[in-house]
């Protein structure tokens, strides 16, 4: 009976559920199978209550909540997280461990002090320690790692980027004593480190890997290379992907990057460069200060100091209006015209590719919720593509790039809370219901779809997103056609 209840919304019986999960008397298998179908419909302060009951559960629960934790970015005890980190001998359960801690690292509200210092000092035995154990503990890290999205515009500041290049210099110089699994994690956590520096290094490492490989090697030494190769083609592409064109392009570790990222991101790779979903040429982030931006479709180019003084000006202009305060976000989207100044102009962040690239993701999901009447992202994206829309529209490429986005507004919420407007109270880009399509045959019961769409948060960021990239990106007024009218007029419907 529980088996077939997994996956459901219940609404009533919770209570019985969760004292038989929470129960030691009653059989663990049980116990699981009713944590299995309360999943669905766990608040985040039940979820909390339940993560922080972990210590002393079966080997089973534990797995669910660790992989719950992820799931909804939750936290964990750290004094548990850390003596697990210390005892566990099992690889899987390291790799997970790790990902929990590195999930509360980039999860802003679950940041401390206490999590950064157990992700340095595991960071650090990892990287500095010989021993067999430690190096199954570097491997770890590197795995756990690997399923952390990088963001180059808010570095970890718990990486110690002196001990990786160390490191990485020491395998260049072919130390015997650098084993793969520390070589692989501190080129995964140097690929973090936006730095002229660390992607010279990089690819001086990526260079000896293919060097050693065209020495004479056993098979498994050729497999361990190779490995590690493709660790480092990887973190290389987070920072500068187009120096991987300069090694051969039939060389199986950056071949298999390139197409990994061609396919999850939409690059385009030609032999001297690579074009991401819109047509830019994919740069790394000390390229991307230098370059210039054309506006108003004409022949000058202004430099990032020019434009930003250039927002200055429009803001000063702006700021000589005045307007009623706004109580509701239809009341905000109103008085877009007449606001000071107008909301995204307030953050400097969202003037770089990146922050444009996710608001141009936002654009996207709103028209693919709102003209499909969509019941999940992939049918969004489906419909996006069938409609051929120039705006991105991958799964990948719209899930991460909300995610970021969702990260960004959360930061600059808790930061800079007095720029937000007075309507907004909770700042987060939600994904809800919003209505429930007829079935196609009337007599059928329950056969209706349930209807997504944004929040009132993202509708109303949405319009401002259409705002501000008219001003600041050249190329979206060729988006106009595909919009909404609702995002286009001065005044939404």
């Amino acid at each position: 009976m529980l088996s077939a209840l997994q996956g459901l919304p219940i609404r009533t019986g919770t209570g019985l559920l969760k004292y038989l999960a929470l129960s030691a008397a009653v059989p663990n298998f049980v116990r699981l199978e009713c944590l299995q179908v309360l999943e669905a419909s766990l608040s985040e302060s039940e979820l909390d209550e339940l993560l922080q009951r972990i210590e002393g559960e079966s080997t089973e629960i534990e797995a669910w909540l660790l992989a719950m934790a992820v799931q909804r970015r939750r936290p964990i005890p750290l004094p548990w997280l850390a003596h697990r980190l210390r005892t566990t001998a099992r690889l899987p359960d390291k790799t997970m461990l790790l990902t929990v801690v590195l999930v509360m690292s980039v999860q802003h509200e679950n940041r401390s002090a206490d999590v950064d210092k157990l992700l340095v000092k595991t960071m650090r035995t990892a990287l500095s320690s010989q021993t067999p154990r430690h190096a199954d503990l570097a491997g770890a890290f590197h795995k756990a790692l690997e399923d952390i999205p990088a963001d180059h515009d808010r570095p970890p500041t718990w990486i110690d980027d002196d001990l990786c290049q160390r490191l990485l210099r020491a395998f260049v110089s072919r130390d015997p004593d650098v084993s793969a699994e520390r070589v692989m994690l501190a080129a995964g956590l140097l690929g973090r480190i936006p730095t002229i520096e660390s992607g010279e290094l990089l690819r001086q490492c990526l260079s000896g890997c293919r060097d050693r490989l065209n020495q004479s090697l056993t098979e498994m030494q050729v497999k361990l290379l190779m490995e590690v190769a493709l660790a480092i083609s990887r973190a290389l592409a987070e920072l500068d992907p187009q120096a991987l064109l300069a090694f051969p392009a039939d060389w199986q570790p950056v071949d298999g990057v390139l197409d990994t990222l061609s396919d999850r991101r939409g690059w385009l790779v030609f032999n001297d460069r690579i074009l991401d979903s819109e047509g830019q040429q994919v740069l790394a982030p000390w390229q991307v200060d230098n370059v210039q931006f054309d506006v108003d479709g004409g022949d000058t180019a202004l430099s990032g100091t020019e434009l930003a003084s250039a927002a200055e000006l429009f803001e000063r202009q702006v700021s000589n209006r005045s307007s009623p305060a706004s109580n509701t976000a239809e009341d905000a989207s109103r008085d877009v015209s007449t606001a000071s100044p107008p909301f995204l102009e307030r953050f400097p962040e969202f003037r770089s590719k990146s922050k444009m690239s996710c608001l141009k993701a936002l654009v996207a999901l709103y028209c693919g919720f709102e003209r499909s009447r969509a019941s999940s992202l992939n049918e969004a994206a489906h419909w996006l593509g069938e409609q051929n829309c120039p705006l991105p529209r991958s799964v990948s490429h719209l899930s991460d790039r909300l995610l970021d986005l969702n990260l960004t507004i959360q930061d600059l919420w808790e930061a800079k809370r007095p720029l937000f407007p007075d309507f907004v109270k909770e700042a987060e880009l939600q994904i809800e219901e919003r209505g429930e399509s007829p079935a196609f045959d009337p007599d059928e019961q329950g056969g209706g779809r349930t209807i997504l769409g944004l929040s009132a948060f993202g509708k109303w960021l949405c319009r401002e997103a259409v705002a501000f990239l008219r001003t600041h990106d050249k190329r979206f007024a060729l988006y106009s056609s595909f919009l909404p009218d609702n995002l286009t007029e001065s005044r939404p419907k």
